[in-house]
């Protein structure tokens, strides 16, 4: 699958982190690790629906924390990045839910 926003987002947001000396994660975190072992079992429409709850709850975490950062960080670069990322994270997250299968 195509990871959406990367070929933009990738470059922007590493040497953003790098800046201001942010660490950024080299693998998944727990949490995204279980996401993906539990994926990795299924196929079919199984793994298709599983995929797409996970993918929703990630993309309404990505929104809050995009908020927070626009509304309260402290970075005003990084804010503009939050700022632009948010309407994009909200229409892929419509999407997903659009797709979700019956």
């Amino acid at each position: 699958m195509k990871r959406h926003g990367s070929d933009w987002l990738r470059p922007r947001a590493r040497g953003l982190a790098n800046a201001v000396k942010i660490p950024l994660p080299t693998e998944l975190d727990a949490d995204h690790q279980v996401i993906h072992d539990r994926l990795d079992k299924l196929n079919g429409e199984a793994f298709a629906r599983a995929y797409i709850a996970a993918q929703i709850v990630d993309h309404q975490k990505t929104a809050q924390l995009l908020a927070w950062e626009i509304s309260f960080g402290e970075d005003a670069e990084m804010q503009r990045l939050a700022g632009s990322m948010l309407p994009i994270v909200l229409i892929i997250s419509g999407k997903h839910r659009k797709s979700t299968p019956p």
